[in-house]
């Protein structure tokens, strides 16, 4: 039952673009609500911005999805691909990775 609860979520993740342009979700353990949509730009003003993110954990939770209210922790770590060299990121804007963990 978990395994099917845990496929489902990813697919409702996957049908609605998990609110970002492109990515992976990837998790550990059991969701037991399916994450709320929240856009990819929210999580990385979040992590950029503790108050923020401490304000959000504290309103009230969503019954029908897991929020911030539900979350451990949100990161922002830039990403740069192996395959890329330093002269090749001049002009480009860095990408970044948000990771946020769920309780």
């Amino acid at each position: 039952m978990k395994n099917l609860l845990a496929a489902l979520s990813i697919l409702l993740l996957s049908s609605n673009g998990a609110a970002a342009s492109t990515g992976t979700i990837s998790f550990h353990g059991a969701i037991v609500n399916t994450p709320c949509i929240i856009p990819a730009e929210t999580w990385m003003n979040y992590a950029q911005h503790p108050a923020a993110y401490k304000m959000a954990r504290e309103a009230a939770a969503n019954p029908s999805c897991a929020g911030p209210a539900e979350t451990l922790s949100v990161a922002v770590s830039r990403y740069t691909p192996s395959s890329q060299v330093s002269s090749d990121l001049l002009g480009k804007p860095a990408k970044s990775i948000v990771t946020v963990v769920y309780q």
